[in-house]
């Protein structure tokens, strides 16, 4: 994996974030929060999970650090409140992710799972796993979005244009 595709995954996982934060927030809390058919059960429990995944695994590849638990949705009061987290910590991985060569994305990252279990995987899995795990949830977002009539839209990589920055 080449450093630059890896901030340009990280770009269009942000992006998508923020799309789905944005249509989100367009419904009322109840439909936000109401069980739907998704591995965590709400709109709003989703991305929180995905923020907490992303969040932890941040943790251990940068600062070597293994939380016992990933943040959810009890962690924060309202969306606002979750979108306003992820804020710093998008800033946070976008410029770690500026800080890594390519021989550091073939270095091990150590690391406890929330189970208690010691791994060890290369970095540039470890940060690959944060994009896949986000997109597989971001498509439950996106579906139970569409089940209330808000849709992204097409949300696949091949037609994320990142931003000249």
């Amino acid at each position: 994996m080449h450093t630059q595709a890896l901030e340009e995954l990280f770009a269009y996982n942000y992006h998508t974030n923020h799309t789905l934060l944005d249509l989100a927030a367009q419904l009322p809390d109840m439909p936000c929060r109401a069980a739907m058919n998704a591995s965590f059960g709400s709109i709003y429990a989703t991305l929180a999970h995905i923020f907490g995944a992303e969040q932890i695994w941040r943790m251990r590849v940068q600062a070597g650090v293994s939380p016992p638990r990933i943040p959810d949705a009890s962690d924060f009061a309202t969306l606002a409140e979750l979108r306003a987290a992820w804020q710093p910590e998008e800033a946070a991985m976008r410029a770690y992710l500026a800080t890594l060569t390519q021989a550091d994305l073939l270095l091990p990252v150590t690391y406890t799972n929330t189970y208690g279990v010691v791994l060890q995987r290369p970095r540039w899995k470890c940060l690959t796993h944060i994009v896949l795990h986000g997109m597989q949830h971001r498509s439950e977002v996106a579906a139970m979005l569409t089940a209330l009539g808000k849709s992204p839209g097409n949300i696949d990589l091949i037609y994320f244009e990142p931003e000249e920055e």
